[in-house]
């Protein structure tokens, strides 16, 4: 294993959670079980299958052996020197491995006991136009698979196994300055991912979804955006399930089949923070430090068609309040 001159607090806040939970097998491999879509529901309790670990994105981890009583006993366990570049990622963890999706596409993944690398994949970089491409968000899991966006505007799924690459599809042109940056999710059996990086040469984005088993492409829909950093969102509320993806002009709510459900305008630059939800409602906001103002909205579940405020509202049939 590799030493290091320092640490990454992130990552070793992780490792100090996990370490010891797997003492039992020689490899994690070994005992590496598929993902299954109830998992991407209800995690056990040690995994973080996707960037926020559930669909509801809270970002919260319900493992309770580190309590007031003995957290400040923690020591060090292992760190682990992740690749230079632009790291916006969540480390995934299933089975006792830890998966890194790191910037430009290079993916280790470690044995969270003592932090082995049990396999690496690194995709070959191109020369690309859009100076942000290489900040890659997150990957998930889902079955025996890893997928990731690229910066060359692929979509890709690894054997979360031995990072073999399973199936690579192009889905943009980097050469225009197509790339994901937001990470693809997996609902129902599809991959479904935003391109981003059509602010480049001006040209229109889109979201599309494939199929998680062979890549091939189910549906895709244009979006007049030309940037899309935030992972799409999941909602499965008590009417139906909605895939919410956010922009600077607006936030669209689509079907399983891409068929578009609403859109709320009033955001502003880089839409950045994800959606969330509790309480029965979508939680949805701007949040980027550049941009005023910097809206939230409290989205009630049935919309349809433009629910945008008009001058002066706080609140309509389905936004519940904003500020």
């Amino acid at each position: 294993m590799r030493q290091l001159p320092r640490t990454v607090p992130g990552l070793t806040a992780a490792c100090l959670l996990l370490a010891g939970s797997f003492a039992s097998a020689q490899s994690p491999m070994d005992e590496y079980t598929p993902v299954t879509e109830q998992m991407l529901v209800d995690p056990p309790a040690g995994d973080w299958p996707m960037w926020r670990r559930t669909y509801n994105h809270w970002g919260h981890s319900p493992l309770d052996q580190i309590d007031t009583s003995n957290v400040g006993d923690l020591r060090l366990a292992w760190a682990w020197t992740m690749a230079e570049g632009l790291q916006e990622t969540t480390p995934l963890v299933h089975d006792g491995v830890m998966f890194l999706v790191q910037a430009c596409d290079y993916v280790e993944a470690l044995d969270v006991r003592d932090g082995t690398r049990l396999w690496e994949y690194r995709r070959p970089r191109v020369e690309h136009g859009a100076t942000l491409a290489c900040a890659n968000r997150n990957g998930t899991l889902y079955e025996d698979k890893l997928f990731i966006g690229t910066h060359d505007a692929h979509l890709v799924a690894l054997d979360a196994r031995t990072g073999d690459v399973v199936w690579d599809v192009t889905v943009g042109d980097w050469e225009v300055g197509q790339h994901y940056s937001g990470g693809p999710q997996v609902i129902k059996g599809r991959v479904v991912a935003g391109m981003s990086g059509c602010y480049y040469l001006n040209t229109r984005c889109w979201i599309s979804a494939h199929d998680a088993g062979t890549g091939e492409e189910v549906w895709r829909i244009d979006r007049d955006e030309t940037e899309n950093w935030s992972t799409p969102f999941v909602w499965e509320n008590e009417l139906r399930t909605e895939i919410v993806t956010t922009g600077r002009r607006l936030i669209r709510s689509y079907d399983l089949d891409g068929n578009e459900l609403w859109e709320l305008g009033g955001m502003t630059v880089n839409v950045v923070p994800t959606p969330f939800t509790a309480h029965g409602l979508l939680y949805l906001s701007s949040g980027y430090p550049g941009g005023f103002p910097r809206p939230v909205y409290a989205v009630r579940p049935g919309a349809s068609g433009d629910i945008s405020l008009g001058e002066d509202e706080t609140a309509n049939d389905y936004i519940t309040w904003y500020q």
